[in-house]
């Protein structure tokens, strides 16, 4: 499963674009602890996949939409050894 997550851009005098960007990164860090929490892994994956104006014309984005950030979940549980 891909997840990608879209930050929405508004103006705003006191919440500037790049913290707007941050919160949807958080939103995203949050999503993989819930995921680990669960025994499940999921990987960050940035570079050319993130903010790429080729996916973001395949969503259909509107120009203050970025898509942001995209992971990977990897939907088997990891395997448990120990006490």
């Amino acid at each position: 499963m891909i997840v990608i997550l879209i930050s929405e851009i508004k103006t705003h005098p006191k919440v500037p674009e790049i913290e707007q960007m941050l919160s949807t990164a958080a939103a995203a860090e949050n999503i993989l602890l819930a995921l680990n929490a669960l025994n499940y892994a999921g990987m960050w994956r940035t570079g050319v996949f993130a903010l790429n104006e080729k996916i973001s014309k395949y969503l259909e984005l509107k120009e203050n939409q970025k898509g942001l950030l995209p992971f990977i979940v990897t939907l088997l549980p990891f395997l448990s050894f120990g006490k």
